[in-house]
């Protein structure tokens, strides 16, 4: 695989953690980090949200992190190995 896929997500059988370790994605020109989906074509990130100390949001039960869906221009570039 020479390019990023178009949209991809960790929740996917098909997910190889091999490319996404390698995957850089962008939002509106910006990096964004814990990404589990993203989609370029719809502009749509999935990330886990951290709080204002970098930490991991968790949900009010505290048995899961809290996802954040962000739009826009959605970027995803494939580093090389």
């Amino acid at each position: 695989m020479t390019e990023a896929p178009a949209a991809y997500s960790v929740d996917d059988l098909r997910f190889d953690p091999a490319i996404g370790a390698r995957l850089d994605i962008m939002l509106d020109g910006k990096p964004v980090t814990k990404v589990v989906a993203y989609d370029t074509i719809k502009g749509q990130v999935l990330r886990l949200k951290t709080g204002e100390d970098g930490n991991l949001v968790l949900n009010a039960a505290r048995d899961d992190v809290v996802r954040e869906l962000l739009e826009g221009k959605v970027e995803a570039r494939l580093r090389s190995e």
